[in-house]
């Protein structure tokens, strides 16, 4: 009898160690995650302002030095008017 209630003592404390083990493991996988999450986002933004510059700048100097007259001032007005493009990272937090 004491033989059976020591095992399952012993059972019992090897399941929680093992509860641990796993909380402890997707505690890591988590905080992981979201480590990769913040700096793909802060690359994103990164790469949206560089879409933005790129846009207003070098693309728009470039189109325009093809076109003349009020379709060179038209793309110019437009390509100065794009908005940062909105780039989230796939990881969810």
């Amino acid at each position: 009898m004491a033989e059976k209630i020591n095992e399952n003592l012993i059972i019992q404390l090897l399941k929680h160690q093992q509860r641990a083990a796993v909380r402890a493991a997707v505690t890591a996988s988590v905080a992981a995650a979201k480590a990769k999450r913040e700096a793909l986002q802060q690359t994103l933004n990164s790469k949206a302002q560089e879409l933005q510059d790129y846009a207003k700048n070098t693309y728009s100097t470039n189109i325009t030095d093809g076109l003349e007259g009020q379709a060179a001032d038209a793309a110019k007005d437009y390509l100065s008017q794009m908005p940062k493009p909105e780039l989230t990272s796939p990881i969810k937090s």
